[in-house]
């Protein structure tokens, strides 16, 4: 007796959701494989991580890239909180990986001179620890004289989905090693019991 029915979607045409509304933010980057939203079952807040672009030479392209973290109550309502990761002209920020001008890599932000580009992001299930409760695959990115990207593959944890850090082992992809192209988007399969990439 059970059906599966699918409902068709209404878009909201008051105003976009997230907007381009703090000083730091550049150039939004809403395509495909450059935010993430999940509801978290913990807290049940829906939590959404959103690339910023910088410019190079005037035109935006993925290197000095980072991600911004947003989270709503009702998937609607977007809150961007001020955190401890990144500072700018001396404020908090809601940056929590990547590439920020004048910023030393730290702890907190160990990707500070290089653009974090392609983030996906995924809930274990069934985290070893549990600041591996959040894992992100993304593009490690730099650019050549000719402005052609070069990116690695790296990999993070989180316990909270805001505060990251790297695997002491970059991942690796069978003969293209540690490089795929700059698309990943990630999800947990259940079934399979494994977590399953999608790149080009």
């Amino acid at each position: 007796g059970l059906t599966r029915r699918w409902h068709k979607p209404v878009r909201r045409r008051d105003a976009p959701l997230i907007t381009q509304d703090r000083p730091w933010e550049q150039t939004l980057y809403f395509t495909y494989s450059n935010y993430c939203v999940i509801k978290d079952p913990e807290d049940g807040l829906v939590k959404c991580w959103y690339e910023d672009l910088g410019l190079i030479n005037g035109e935006g392209h993925p290197w000095k890239t980072r991600v911004l973290y947003a989270e709503s109550k009702d998937g609607i309502h977007f809150q961007k909180p001020a955190l401890d990761i990144c500072m700018i002209d001396g404020r908090r920020t809601n940056v929590v990986m990547g590439y920020v001008e004048g910023m030393k890599p730290s702890e907190l932000n160990p990707w500070a001179d290089v653009g974090v580009h392609s983030n996906g992001i995924v809930i274990d299930p069934f985290p070893t620890a549990p600041d591996e409760r959040f894992r992100t695959i993304f593009t490690r990115a730099t650019f050549g004289e000719n402005l052609g990207i070069r990116g690695t593959s790296g990999c993070a944890h989180s316990a909270d989905g805001i505060h990251w850090k790297e695997y002491d082992e970059p991942p690796v992809f069978g003969r293209s090693g540690g490089h795929l192209g700059d698309v990943s988007c990630i999800h947990y399969d259940h079934g399979a019991l494994l977590f399953v990439q999608n790149t080009r």
